[in-house]
């Protein structure tokens, strides 16, 4: 080390104290000697995550927690920090497993509890964003993999089921997909175009009345819904109702 004859334990007090007075460069670079000589020190890679944090450097500090993990899996502080890390960053579907995988590691701890209660309720806009980006690549794999980590982090939001039911939808899978968008209308009843995905959903399955039905709701919650007009038609045209067809063509 660039100390002399320091031990890492000497090394850690130091940075420690250092960190402690404010003294953050001198700080930083005692905990990376630290790792140089042992990546895997685990009191190391915490104070230098949460010194990065400290700073706003959320990112970096990351992995700098994940091997402290590796090395000390039941530092109920270290996880602690570490999912507020990810919250901080947007990637609350990250924190909400990580809560989980410290209980898998044998943490029971009130604190735990709080923390996952303090977490956002529903998606972030950087979560909403993946999302979108999916959505308008087409790319079902991934709207559905992205949907798919939204319902498991939010399971009272709607967002994450309406578009697991639409990735299921494009993908020719209407019978998975009737959960998911079911789902999606009991947590928020006025999205018509849920109904319109439960209605495309429905036809597949040969459940016409359901599907209909499903149609007018759209209709009703908001009459422009072109998409709406546009399933409603095809199913009528389908069973020679052709009146009833045109006015929704």
């Amino acid at each position: 080390m660039a100390n002399g004859d320091l031990t890492l334990e000497q090394a850690l007090q130091q940075a420690i104290e250092s960190h402690k007075a404010g003294n953050l460069p001198e700080a930083e670079r005692l905990y990376r000697a630290i790792l140089q000589a042992d990546p895997t020190h685990a009191p190391a890679n915490h104070n230098l995550a949460s010194l990065a944090v400290g700073v706003g450097k959320i990112a970096e500090a990351l992995p700098h927690f994940e091997a402290a993990l590796r090395s000390a899996p039941q530092q109920e502080a270290t996880w602690l920090s570490y999912v507020a890390a990810l919250a901080r960053c947007g990637r609350v579907a990250d924190a909400r497993r990580a809560l989980a995988q410290a209980r898998a590691s044998g943490l029971i701890a009130a604190s735990l509890d709080a923390l996952e209660e303090r977490l956002p309720r529903e998606p972030s806009a950087a979560e909403i964003g993946a999302l979108q980006r999916a959505f308008e690549a087409k790319s079902h794999s991934d709207l559905e993999r992205v949907a798919t980590a939204l319902t498991e982090a939010y399971p009272h939001s709607a967002l994450g089921w309406k578009a697991l039911g639409l990735a299921r939808v494009a993908t020719v899978r209407p019978q998975e997909a009737l959960p998911a968008l079911e789902r999606s209308i009991a947590l928020k009843a006025d999205d018509p175009e849920v109904h319109v995905y439960l209605g495309g959903a429905c036809r597949s399955l040969g459940l016409t009345a359901r599907a209909e039905a499903s149609y007018k709701q759209a209709i009703a919650l908001r009459p422009g819904v072109a998409d709406g007009h546009l399933g409603l038609g095809n199913l009528l045209l389908a069973q020679d109702r052709f009146d009833e067809a045109e006015g929704h063509f």
